[in-house]
């Protein structure tokens, strides 16, 4: 029996490695999205840390989320890009909130402000709306 158990494992981990990956921008801020668990998500978003402002993740319930290495500008001063990671853990809903700020300056009220809303659903849900539907 634990001669089957590694196999699909493996397939289970290879699977999840190439979820689709939905890819969410600036454009998408204030949006509800129907997601499923294990479903990766993109976020970039366009940063000038010359600034000194950077966009700071607010800690979500039900999902993990990592940033990737700065995407830099092609000229000293230009706009770079922040991408966050963003995997769907457990079913339910989850408010994901961005402020664009100086670290140093927590009590400063932040510059810009991004947020989507995920629905979080199994993989076997049948009940949601196709998957990827979105609401405005």
């Amino acid at each position: 029996m634990i001669d089957h158990v590694i196999p699909w494992a493996s397939l289970l981990a290879a699977c999840l490695a190439m979820a689709p990956l939905r890819e969410l921008s600036e454009k998408d801020a204030n949006r509800t999205f129907d997601v499923r668990i294990g479903e990766r998500v993109s976020i970039t978003l366009h940063a000038q840390l010359g600034t000194g402002y950077r966009w700071i993740a607010r800690p979500a319930p039900r999902v993990a989320l990592s940033e990737r290495p700065l995407q830099g500008a092609d000229r000293p001063g230009g706009e770079e890009r922040q991408v966050f990671d963003v995997t769907p853990l457990a079913g339910g809903t989850a408010e994901l909130e961005f402020d664009y700020r100086r670290s140093w300056m927590p009590d400063e009220a932040p510059a810009r402000r991004w947020h989507v809303t995920l629905r979080i659903h199994a993989a076997g849900d049948d009940d949601q709306r196709p998957h990827g539907a979105e609401q405005p």
